[in-house]
């Protein structure tokens, strides 16, 4: 019986994929090549599901994947190994207070250590024993790699000082070393290697308590971790944030001692600012964990050791019998809250967990004391302020602006305080310019399948993903068919007007079974869908903008070019359809005939930049590549430059750029441009028309002509520049995507 089930159902299966390619040859506009292209990399990168899965969309989107059978630790992949092109910068703190005993072996331990590439941040706090004394010690036998601060009065709190430390800090990656613990040479060679993983943020290794001298194991992580049954501790894993909170950190801190733990430098975290962390005494470094890994992944590795030094009569050990315990659990509750999303049993665990402690060192009769203390009905309420868990997914990271605005958002969003993953489809090599783009705090989700990403995503607590490449929203859209509960909104940058009438059919059905609402940034965007499904999701208009920053514009000797040379700029990726060649055609048309020398810039990679950069390169043409800093260089030329005759073009983005920088655009009239470009006094630049989408290259050289040799021409279009730039504010475009999320969740 079961034999004849599976047959039917793979029957079935084969069945669907031959009624499939009929539409597969339509969609890729009866190609064989392309749809046979298109089914190789699908195989190659996701296996028969993908095929299968791409069969179902053809086929309306009603063959789902399904629920995933990967759960919880398989999802990730395993912890890389270590691999000798991988080797960030390592920064070491050392926060030091009376720990003059101990400072040699903790000291030891991290100058041998296996792995090279770190400094050594020596801090010391005022202490009143012989502390200062090693500590200069051991700067004068390392003094390449070690930098000490020692603070004339006691800064009153530990964590102070590892806001001190951060603020020195050079590396990628930043290890608390206390300064009476100890560990194994391979501690850190062990512990980086995780963070190939880009969505790893924090990452631990085994610890063992010892108490005496010489020191002798007192328990062990097995031990001081046993109740909660989150993880076999003797293998290494990943494992989401939001997941080992739901299944145990909430209720006991599962890094025990900030010496086990390298993390990804902290800087511009918020939390580092807040006066009720800084004043913690016991609790600090779990909100501290908390913060940094959220939207992100946990590795953990046994086959490294943290020597955790207990001492009798500490302060931790007696401040765990004090009011002072119990009322900063509560301050924990606060944050899981306001930062997780949390199931109320989550807090209950806690809450029973604390209390049962409570009984132990004070008795059971005393339960409205320890409600005074500890209370989750006072924090619970925050669970309605907390932002909600959103992924944005992007195609590739790589050039164009439906790539690089889904990361300008996901920082902004970021700064807003959501808990923002980054999902990276890889469906192109990564630029490294482009990458350097995301914030280094947001984690970057890079999966060992695709199809995993729908159990990745529940398993991650995601409840908005945020797609703006059709691929990726259809990709997506399948995968997460099944999850009611993950909302998906679509941000079109220009593709789906570009698609055949059979294409649309195909991808239809499903779009109207999964998407929950759709963005466009330009009106022709829409044209394609009928004005029901317009209103049966919710369509809304929001313009593009982008964060106002400093502008330092490029020397202009740099590149030999004068000061009373005309210059025009053109940032776009380098395909034919970009008007590359036309620019170039152009610009060398007009410098015929204008009274002024005139360059062009061109900035961007892909294949116009290999064919045209040896055959076209002169001392007029600039070919620059990749840039991340484009405002500098439209701030050093006239005129940014959008000679485009591509059909998806919407409202781009280097038009916000340029107009930020200062300076008006020559561009071809296509999407929105034309809108980008008002201001209450005129266009804040000139605009061209394109014919049957081709560009008149002499009528374009005879504009950039009229451009440079009329000075009173470009002074008006430069003097509406202000008023047009000031319609891009990044705050109310964040509000309006603020709303729409509101809206779908």
């Amino acid at each position: 019986m079961i034999h004849s089930e599976t047959m039917r159902q793979r029957l079935a299966e084969i069945s669907g994929l031959f009624r499939a390619i009929p539409r597969a040859l339509a969609f890729y506009q009866g190609s064989p090549v392309m749809a046979l292209q298109r089914a190789f990399r699908i195989w190659r990168r996701e296996g028969i599901g993908g095929i299968r899965r791409r069969a179902g969309i053809l086929l309306g989107g009603l063959a789902s994947g399904g629920a995933s059978r990967f759960t919880g630790f398989d999802l990730y992949g395993d912890i890389p190994a270590a691999n000798p092109g991988f080797s960030p910068k390592v920064s070491v703190i050392v926060p030091n207070y009376n720990h003059a005993p101990y400072l040699r072996q903790r000291l030891e331990s991290i100058y041998r250590q296996t792995y090279r590439n770190f400094e050594v941040i020596l801090l010391d706090d005022c202490s009143s024993d012989d502390s200062a004394e090693v500590l200069l010690e051991f700067s004068r036998r390392y003094p390449e790699q070690t930098l000490c601060k020692f603070n004339d009065a006691n800064s009153g709190s530990v964590f102070r000082q590892w806001k001190a430390g951060f603020e020195i800090a050079t590396g990628e990656l930043v290890w608390i070393a206390e300064s009476d613990d100890f560990c194994s040479d391979n501690f850190l060679a062990e512990q980086v290697s995780a963070f190939q993983n880009p969505a790893v943020m924090l990452s631990f290794c085994n610890t063992v308590f010892v108490k005496g001298d010489p020191a002798a194991e007192v328990w062990t992580l097995n031990e001081y971790l046993a109740e909660l049954n989150i993880a076999d501790w003797n293998r290494p894993f990943l494992g989401s944030a939001h997941a080992l909170v739901c299944s145990g950190w909430a209720v006991k801190n599962i890094v025990p001692n900030v010496s086990a733990a390298l993390f990804r430098h902290p800087r511009g975290l918020p939390l580092l600012e807040d006066p009720r962390w800084l004043n913690l005494r016991m609790c600090g470094d779990w909100i501290f964990y908390l913060s940094i890994v959220r939207g992100g992944l946990l590795a953990y590795t046994p086959r490294a050791t943290n020597f955790y030094r207990q001492h009798d009569g500490s302060t931790s050990q007696s401040a765990q019998k004090a009011d002072l315990y119990y009322a900063e659990h509560e301050v924990v509750a606060s944050f899981l809250t306001g930062l997780f999303r949390l199931d109320r049993s989550i807090l209950d665990k806690q809450d029973r967990a604390l209390y049962h402690h409570w009984c132990c060192h004070r008795g059971s009769s005393r339960r409205a004391e320890f409600r005074r203390l500890y209370d989750p009905d006072r924090v619970w309420g925050k669970a309605e302020y907390r932002h909600p868990n959103v992924v944005m997914a992007v195609y590739a990271l790589t050039a164009g602006g439906g790539e690089t605005f889904p990361i300008l958002l996901a920082n902004l969003l970021h700064e807003r305080g959501y808990a923002v993953t980054l999902l990276n489809c890889l469906e192109r090599p990564t630029e490294p310019g482009v990458l350097n783009m995301l914030s280094p705090r947001i984690p970057r989700l890079e999966l060992p399948r695709l199809d995993l990403a729908g159990a990745a995503l529940a398993d991650m607590g995601i409840e908005l993903v945020h797609s703006h490449h059709a691929w990726v929203d259809l990709t997506l859209a399948n995968l997460l068919i099944a999850n009611k509960a993950i909302k998906q909104v679509v941000t079109m940058h220009g593709m789906y007007e570009m698609m055949s009438p059979s294409q649309l059919d195909a991808v239809l059905p499903l779009l109207t079974l999964r998407i929950d609402q759709f963005v466009f940034t330009a009106d022709k965007n829409v044209a394609c869908f009928t004005e029901s499904f317009r209103r049966l999701k919710n369509f809304s208009k929001i313009s593009n903008a982008l964060p106002a920053m400093p502008v330092n514009p490029v020397d202009r000797n740099s590149m030999h070019i004068g000061a009373d040379d005309f210059v025009l700029c053109l940032v776009a990726r380098a395909i034919p359809e970009k008007g590359w060649a036309e620019a170039i055609q152009a610009v060398n048309m007009a410098n015929l005939r204008s009274e002024r020398r005139i360059h062009l810039l061109l900035i961007g990679d892909g294949p116009e930049f290999d064919r045209l950069s040896d055959a076209e390169r002169s001392d007029r043409v600039h070919f620059l590549g990749f840039r991340q800093n484009i405002r500098d260089y439209f701030a050093v030329c006239d005129m940014g430059f959008l000679p485009s005759r591509f059909k998806g073009e919407s409202a781009p983005l280097v038009l916000i750029d340029c107009l930020l920088a200062g300076k008006p655009v020559l561009a071809s009239e296509l999407g929105e441009v034309r809108q980008m470009l008002e201001s209450k006094d005129g266009l804040a630049g000139y605009l061209f028309q394109v014919m049957d989408w081709e560009i008149d290259v002499g009528a374009l050289a005879g504009i950039i002509v009229r451009l440079s040799d009329d000075r009173s021409l470009y002074e008006a279009l430069h003097a509406r520049v202000a008023c047009a730039a000031e319609k891009y504010d990044a705050s109310k475009m964040i509000d309006r995507y603020e709303e729409v999320y509101r809206r779908v969740l």
